[in-house]
């Protein structure tokens, strides 16, 4: 025991320098896992955090009497109910539109914002309910009119009378007269309005009670909107029925109006966008985790390997392989444990940056937190592949062999490498060392991290540049034209916007979409689209079969068809309204729809023209869609569709691939990571060479070998070992790539299979080449440094 105790602290006076640096690697990458990790669970708690900390309401009910809504909130299953009138006001400044530009949402009872439908609360407080001037508003309101806490701003309203020529679209009558009282700015807030797909306006205010009582009737507005909240074990469809129930009773007119919105639709894209998020997160951590683990193995193993003849002098006087490896193992705990200790310290620091993107807008701003789980399960597996490593490392160590790497068994690398000059040759063999050689393991090991290096690299960038192919191709969430010129039930307008797109020059193929909203598909409801070409070919966005071309033929959105348990040549009935006739359809097709009528592009389906004007009959709408002509000008040409009154819309990301977006740089993050991990093990294992090696090199060096090729032996081990991954660690990586991105992509509905970046990958490997083989020439230049007499003395 007193020997070991004096070999040990001799280790450490010794080599404190490499303790130091280990510890600090153990920390950082550790820190960067961990991070990581907890981020992920983070992100994937936001979203059910988000419905119950705001109270999110279940439903929604539009167009009710206070009665009928008083009835429906006392509807077995509801837990809470609470209701809000959008009123047509907003700030008294030019340019601003009560209704259009601004809102103002005024709660009609105590309920709404306390305790169901709670905003989250940026800066400042809420109103307080009795006060009429106490208003909170959102930050695009905020930040577009600034309107901080403190602020108090006159409002300008339209009268009730006026309310009917804004909605017909008759703006020069109206004159804006409605009553104009002065708010105080008591907060700036965050709501659901703000996340998922609505059709208000971007800037609002939420009022108090007080406010809604002072200035409701007198301000144009909608009746108020009744949220409720089911309770557990409640289903919300069963909540809906049994609303509209209370409306039939309430007579043929509220029934008619009776309007009934899941609110969980609004937020799909939200829940799209969380789940994407914390999957990414959570892949970048588990690769980072591998790479790391690799790296920090590869260390602790060239660490103790370095100390294998130390260690054979400890056998030679009494000590047995299981005593080595707990030498070893305490002498790497002091850095194991340090390296710990600094690694939870980064991940609760990292901890506030966590969760990210859309998912940071569910809360308010994260602080400090420490995820007991994922720290002390990521805190035990750190301490188990650093001291696990150094265990298996000085329990399998043995002396080295006088006769290394040489054999008299020719191989067929032996034979390959045979026709390279001597430098190159030699580097090769270090790189791939033979099995018979004295240390094989250590090449091989290298080899392991090289290879899983690679793949992790190439995973990474294969997944980016799917995701990346979604956000910036609009076929990829349904739009197959660039231009949605407008329409409506008019035959004769919608005539002419074609024939007027026909005979413009930036114009090249034009069609007519007929939209059914609403439809009913299966037991699905979404939109029912049909394509009607005029001139080229403008159809949907298919990603399985084929567009419908039959009467009876029906191509379904990709979730429509998954919700529905439906494939290419099943049959779904399809009713495109309330009382219109239904039709059962063969499904031909699997795709996209354009989000024109919503934001839903992965629900619906698309029949044929002929068809949808069967079914749809009186209801639904058309609009001319046209693609740009190709060779002109993007932005140019839109100008001028724009004043020929050509663009009603243009094709940009719906929500989930907008929010999709804000996770495009994670596989970055893991490719970064994994470079910078893969380079400081490589150039480790090259370094470790050039030292373990130094016996061999002044044998070279005294048989004739100049110092110039001792350098190029060096560096071709450097390209060799990148080489080598590279053959084996491309296909792989593509493979990985490819399965996480279609676990993405199948909960999103868009397309699972993706580009792969071979432009870029073939760069990637030219600079990991040209990268090792130079750090393979200085860890050469420094091998070479001594002269053979002085290289063989130390040896």
């Amino acid at each position: 025991m007193t020997l070991v105790r004096l070999w040990l602290g001799s280790e450490l006076r010794r080599r404190w320098r490499s303790h130091l640096a280990l510890l600090v690697v153990i920390g950082a990458v550790g820190g960067i896992v961990l991070a990581l990790s907890a981020g992920a669970r983070r992100t994937a708690a936001a979203y059910d955090a988000f419905l119950t900390d705001r109270a999110v309401p279940d439903a929604e009910f539009d167009n009710l009497p206070p009665g009928v809504r008083a009835d429906i909130a006392r509807v077995r299953g509801v837990r809470a109910a609470g209701s809000y009138a959008p009123l047509f006001a907003a700030p008294d400044r030019k340019d601003v539109l009560p209704g259009q530009d601004f809102l103002v949402f005024a709660a009609a009872d105590r309920s709404w914002m306390r305790s169901i439908d709670r905003p989250i609360v940026v800066r400042g407080r809420l109103p307080r309910a009795d006060s009429a001037e106490d208003v909170v508003v959102n930050e695009d309101a905020a930040t577009r009119y600034r309107l901080e806490v403190g602020t108090r701003t006159a409002l300008q309203s339209l009268a009730t009378e006026e309310g009917e020529a804004l909605l017909a679209g008759r703006f020069d009558e109206l004159d804006i007269h409605g009553p104009k009282p002065t708010v105080r700015v008591v907060g700036v807030v965050r709501t659901r309005l703000d996340l998922g797909y609505a059709g208000y306006a971007r800037s609002y205010a939420l009022a108090s009670p007080a406010f809604y009582r002072a200035h409701g009737d007198a301000i144009f507005g909608f009746p108020p909107q009744l949220d409720v909240r089911v309770g557990g074990g409640t289903g919300v469809g069963r909540v809906v029925a049994g609303a509209r129930h209370v409306a039939e009773r309430a007579g043929p007119e509220v029934l008619q109006g009776f309007n009934a919105n899941k609110i969980a639709d609004s937020l799909a894209p939200v829940h799209d966008a969380t789940r994407v998020q914390a999957l990414a997160l959570a892949l970048v951590a588990l690769a980072a985790g591998c790479a790391g683990a690799l790296a920090l193995a590869q260390l602790v193993a060239r660490g103790v390997g370095a100390r294998a003849d130390d260690l054979a002098v400890l056998q030679a006087m009494g000590l047995d392989r299981p005593a080595r490896a707990r030498l070893a193992t305490a002498s790497v705990l002091p850095a194991a444990a340090g390296g710990a200790v600094l690694a939870v310290a980064v991940a609760v620091a990292a901890s506030s940056r966590f969760p990210t993107g859309v998912s940071l807008r569910l809360g308010p701003a994260p602080g400090l937190a420490a995820d007991p789980v994922v720290l002390a399960g990521g805190t035990a597996l750190l301490l188990l592949v650093v001291l696990g490593t150094a265990a298996v490392t000085a329990f399998r160590a043995r002396p080295a062999q006088v006769a290394d790497d040489w054999s008299a068994r020719v191989g067929l690398l032996d034979r390959a490498a045979a026709a390279l000059p001597p430098a190159p040759r030699i580097g090769v063999r270090w790189a791939l060392p033979r099995r018979d050689g004295a240390r094989p393991g250590r090449g091989r090991a290298a080899l392991g991290g090289t290879v899983a290096g690679v793949a992790a690299l190439v995973a990474a960038l294969t997944y980016w540049a799917a995701l990346d192919h979604v956000v910036t191709t609009p076929a990829a969430y349904g739009w197959t034209f660039d231009v949605d010129a407008g329409g409506g039930d008019d035959p004769d307008a919608v005539a002419k916007l074609v024939n007027d797109a026909l005979g413009n020059a930036d114009v090249g193929d034009v069609a007519v979409a007929r939209i059914a909203g609403s439809a009913r598909i299966g037991t699905s409801t979404g939109d029912l689209y049909g394509f009607r070409r005029v001139r080229g070919a403008i159809g949907p966005s298919v990603l399985a079969g084929r567009a419908p071309a039959q009467g009876d033929e029906v191509m379904l959105g990709s979730r429509t068809a998954r919700d529905l348990g439906k494939g290419i040549g099943s049959t779904v009935t399809v009713q495109a309204g309330p009382g219109a006739e239904e039709a059962a359809l063969r499904v031909v097709g699997i795709g996209l729809l354009p989000t024109i009528e919503s934001d839903r592009f992965a629900v619906g389906g698309v029949t044929t023209p002929d068809t949808l004007d069967r079914l749809a009959r009186d209801t639904g709408y058309s609009d001319a869609v046209l693609r740009l002509r190709s060779g002109v000008d993007r932005a140019k040409a839109l100008t001028r569709l724009r004043r020929a009154g050509l663009v009603s819309n243009q094709a940009k990301p719906p929500g989930s691939v907008r929010n999709l977006d804000l996770v495009r740089g994670y596989p970055l993050w893991v490719a970064a990571l994994v470079a910078a991990l893969g380079l400081l093990a490589a150039g480790q294992a090259l370094v470790a060479t050039a030292r373990s090696r130094a016996g061999q090199v002044a044998v070279l060096r005294a048989l004739g070998l100049t110092r110039p090729q001792v350098v190029g032996a060096v560096s071709s081990q450097g390209a060799a070992l990148c080489g080598a991954g590279a053959v084996l660690g491309v296909p792989l990586g593509i493979a990985v790539g490819r399965w996480a991105w279609t676990a993405s992509a199948h909960g999103l509905g868009v397309a699972e299979h993706g580009p792969a970046p071979a432009a870029l990958l073939l760069r990637v490997v030219v600079a990991g080449l040209a990268i090792l083989a130079a750090g393979g020439a200085a860890a050469g230049w420094w091998a070479g440094r001594r002269s053979p007499a002085a290289a063989l003395r130390t040896q």
